[in-house]
């Protein structure tokens, strides 16, 4: 198992600026213009046809397995949304700027699989009587549609293993430790966890 961890390694090494360069702007900037033209419209019509939604992709609506990265709702303020994003997207340079492009894009899109295969083997449908049993399907509804924001602050996880005594100023004056920051994230998302099994 080292063997093979240490020729990934190399591997990614050797080809650390393959991949798609600066994937997280395209990323924020997607997200962005997605909020803004729901925004205009007044409607979430773009939202309900890029959002994951696991009937219609068994329907073959196969683009949502990707599309949902675009669709992270964080909040109805505008501005909190662009700052959220901004810092989203720091995040994400930093961490491929450390690690290399091709690693980052594994790490990212891996990420991206890794919800799809949960989403589409826990989450019900109207028919699945067992995911039902497991899971209250009221709980799904919050899950889908922030599939985006789960995959975001696992860069926050990475970010603060590699930069642990960085600081954020939280309200742009508070500063904050990176490592306080993860525990933070972490028990939150206990508590996502604990509220979509026992809404």
């Amino acid at each position: 198992m080292k063997n093979l961890r240490t020729r990934f390694e190399r591997f990614c090494f050797k080809h650390r600026n393959k991949g798609i360069p600066n994937l997280m702007l395209y990323i924020c900037l997607g997200s962005g213009l997605m909020s803004f033209l729901n925004l205009m419209n007044g409607g979430s019509f773009l939202y309900e046809m890029l959002c994951f939604d696991k009937s219609a992709i068994l329907r073959g609506q196969v683009w949502r397995l990707v599309s949902w990265l675009l669709t992270e709702q964080l909040g109805g303020n505008p501005l909190l949304s662009v700052l959220f994003l901004y810092f989203f997207y720091r995040l994400g340079s930093a961490v491929e700027s450390s690690i290399g492009t091709l690693k980052f894009n594994l790490f990212y899109l891996s990420g991206v699989v890794l919800m799809d295969l949960f989403a589409l083997v826990f989450c019900p449908t109207e028919a699945t009587v067992i995911a039902n049993m497991l899971f209250p399907p009221e709980a799904f509804t919050y899950f889908y549609s922030n599939m985006a924001y789960y995959l975001h602050l696992s860069m926050v996880l990475a970010f603060s293993t590699m930069y642990p005594d960085s600081q954020f100023l939280i309200f742009f004056v508070i500063p904050v430790k990176a490592w306080v920051l993860a525990l933070v994230d972490l028990v939150l998302l206990g508590i996502d966890v604990f509220n979509m099994c026992y809404p």
